[in-house]
């Protein structure tokens, strides 16, 4: 997916990336390292519970209002969306995810794409 540009070298970040059906095609390292895991093959609506995503105050997020969700489905740019993550291991993190769509060079939607980094504890 060449519309990932300069995202995919943000080692420091987590990105994942999916195409315009919503389903997860790309993940860096930085990304499972996070996550725990990320699924490819997972589509829109299985995002929170195969990813262990919920509210700051630990209630399921709703996987279509998701960063990734809302770049595919409405083509919408978000920043510093606060997640909490639950991995799979039992670890926790805080992230800020940020999203926006991708367009080819024709100026076609062809997906979405996500990056976040872990918050600090304060």
């Amino acid at each position: 997916m060449d519309a990932l540009g300069a995202h995919a070298s943000e080692e420091t970040k987590g990105v994942v990336a999916s195409n315009r059906a919503g389903v997860i095609v790309y993940a860096n390292a930085c990304a499972a390292d996070i996550l725990g895991a990320v699924r490819v093959g997972s589509g829109v609506d299985d995002y929170s519970c195969m990813h262990g995503v919920f509210t700051e105050d630990g209630r399921p997020y709703p996987s279509r209002d998701l960063p990734l969700s809302r770049a595919v489905l409405g083509k919408e740019t978000t920043r510093n969306v606060p997640l909490l993550v639950r991995r799979s291991d039992g670890g926790t993190h805080r992230i800020s995810v940020s999203g926006k769509p991708l367009y080819g060079p024709d100026g076609a939607h062809i997906g979405g794409v996500v990056t976040f980094v872990i918050v600090p504890p304060a």
